[in-house]
C-alpha cells in the first residue's frame, strides 16, 4: 500500500499497519506535497528496500505525531525525509513511539530544508549504520526537545538553535 496526496491530507493510522516492499529500488509507503499535512500514527508503517523512505514530505507546513513505529529498512532509505521545503513555513515531529532506519546510509530523520522545524522527543530514534545520523537538520531554525524517555541512538548533526532538554 502506498498513499500519495497532492493537498490537504490527514492520515490517521489507528492500530494498522502500512507495510511497502521493492524488489529494486523505492518503494515509499507515504509521500506527501502540498500544505498543512498532519500523519498520526499509532500503529506500524514500515518500508524494506533500497530508498524506501517511509514518510517523504515536500509540505509547506506539516505535523507528524508517531505513538507507534516508523521504520525503514534499506540502503539510502529514511525513516523521515522531508526534502525541498524552500518555502517551509514550520514542521512538528512528536515522537512518543519508535522512529528506527536500518540500513546503510540511512537516517531515522532528515531534514533537506530551510523550514523552522520542530523536534519533540519521549521515544526512540535510531540509526543503526553508526556512520549515519539519528537526525540530520535543515538549514532553517531548528528545535530538538529531548523529553523524559527520550532515546536517540546515533549521531545528531544539526545546528539546532535550541536543543533543550527536560527533566520530569
Amino acid at each position: 500500500l502506498s498513499l500519495r496526496r497532492q493537498r490537504q491530507m490527514c492520515i490517521r493510522d489507528s492500530n494498522g499497519t502500512i507495510e511497502t516492499f521493492a524488489t529494486s529500488i523505492g518503494a515509499e509507503a507515504i509521500v506527501m506535497g502540498g500544505d498543512n499535512n498532519i500523519v498520526i500514527n499509532n500503529g506500524t508503517i514500515a518500508t524494506r528496500g533500497t530508498t524506501a523512505d517511509t514518510v517523504t514530505t515536500s509540505d509547506d507546513n506539516f505535523t507528524i505525531t508517531n505513538n507507534g513505529a516508523i521504520i525503514s529498512r534499506g540502503e539510502r532509505a529514511h525513516a523521515i525525509f522531508s526534502i525541498n521545503n524552500a518555502d517551509a513555513e514550520t514542521i512538528t515531529i512528536t515522537n512518543t513511539g519508535s522512529i528506527i532506519a536500518q540500513g546503510d546510509v540511512s537516517n531515522g530523520i532528515l531534514l533537506n530544508n530551510t523550514a523552522s522545524t520542530v523536534v519533540n522527543n519521549s521515544g526512540l530514534i535510531h540509526a543503526f549504520d553508526s556512520t549515519e545520523e539519528a537526525i540530520r537538520g535543515g538549514s532553517g531554525a531548528d528545535t530538538l526537545n529531548l523529553l523524559s524517555g527520550s532515546q536517540i541512538i546515533g549521531i545528531i548533526a544539526v545546528s539546532y538553535t535550541h536543543l533543550r532538554a527536560h527533566e520530569t
